[in-house]
Formats: C-alpha cells, structure tokens, sequence
C-alpha cells in the first residue's frame, strides 16, 4: 500500500469512531472560582506511630477548622533523630474565610485546634 501512495516512509492508518467514544465523554463540567480572599498557609510536623495512615490524619486535619480550605501532605520520613516504631509527618495548611481577610491571631488560634488534635487523636509530638 505504502508504494500505491507513493509514501516515503512506513505509516499507519487508523479510523476512530467518534460516536462510540462519545459515552466516556464527561458532560458535567465544573469548576471553583478563584477566591476573593487569599489564603494563610502554616506548615505543621509531627512524630507520630508509624501505623497512623495518612488518610484517617487527612480526615482529622480537614476537619478540625472551618477555616481549613485545604490540607496537604510534603513529607513523611523514619529514620535518624526519628525514634523507632514512629514517623515524622508534615502538612501544609491552608486556612481561608470566604467573607474577609483573616487576621494572624485568627488562623493562630485554628493551628493550635490541629494541634491539640494530633496531640489528643493520634498521640502526636508536635515539632517545633
């Protein structure tokens, strides 16, 4: 066939049926406004038992403010300075009101709410 077409180079051919791709085609479509207020991040690390799942500590962080608009784990490390049978764990948070720019001492008051969490939840060291 290459020869036929006069084509240089070996090449492919395929038919897509576009109809039958249309089923797997999302139709709902959503998004989130960009928000009007900015976000105040705080980094927290914490010992905790090595057993401790990431999801049941994501659950716990998420729901320990309303102000909390997200929450994100950077890093998980055993090892040196970390004693045996524990992990260090450190997430990212992120607190926003969706009416007004939040003052310090506000989002101040919401880390310590995490941390008493971690600490009576998961028996977690807080790091400094």
């Amino acid at each position: 066939m290459m020869e036929s077409l006069d084509l240089p180079h070996r090449t492919a051919i395929a038919e897509v049926n576009l109809e039958e791709a249309v089923p797997f085609i999302c139709e709902h479509t959503s998004y989130l406004p960009v928000p009007q207020y900015p976000g105040a991040e705080r980094d927290i690390a914490f010992v905790i038992d090595k057993e401790a799942q990431h999801a049941n500590v994501l659950a716990k962080l998420k729901n320990a403010s309303p102000l909390i608009a997200d929450v994100s784990l950077f890093d998980v490390y055993q090892g040196e300075h970390v004693p045996e049978g524990k992990k260090s764990m450190a997430y990212r948070l992120v607190y926003r009101s969706n009416e007004r720019t939040l003052e310090t001492k506000e989002v101040d008051v919401e880390y310590e709410k995490v941390r008493e969490i971690l600490q009576k939840e998961f028996g977690a060291e807080v790091r400094s």
